[in-house]
């Protein structure tokens, strides 16, 4: 099957063949990161923009293949970059961060959207 996006934020982590990418109709972009290596149950995730401005902190809850990603704030042709481990704290629902209060974590992935789904590998 596929789905639509349209609006607000998804963050989707899933184990390897779990994660489905939003449709390529949506009229929102999206991302979809499958990591190299399985991250585990409480690594953290951070989202930020190539020029350094967060936009999500996640702390995952289970072993993870891979990450999908959709924002009103992403936009084509900009750049971002996922980082992987390091701290955060804060206010946390769901394992979202309200705090951009995050340090530490090394680059998995970077990269562009050009398209409405943008697939890569991260580490």
């Amino acid at each position: 099957g596929s789905f639509l996006i349209s609006g607000g934020t998804l963050i989707a982590a899933g184990s390897a063949g779990m994660v489905q990418a939003p449709s390529s109709s949506s009229s929102q972009y999206s991302a979809y990161v499958r990591f190299s290596s399985t991250k585990s149950a409480g690594n953290i995730l951070h989202l930020e923009t190539n020029a350094g401005d967060p936009l999500f902190t996640f702390e995952l809850s289970k072993s993870t293949a891979g990450v999908v990603m959709s924002m009103a704030e992403f936009s084509k042709g900009t750049t971002y970059k996922l980082y992987s481990g390091g701290t955060t704290s804060g206010d946390e629902t769901g394992g979202l961060y309200a705090s951009d209060d995050y340090s530490g974590g090394s680059v998995s992935a970077t990269f562009s959207l050009n398209n409405k789904v943008t697939s890569t590998t991260g580490n």
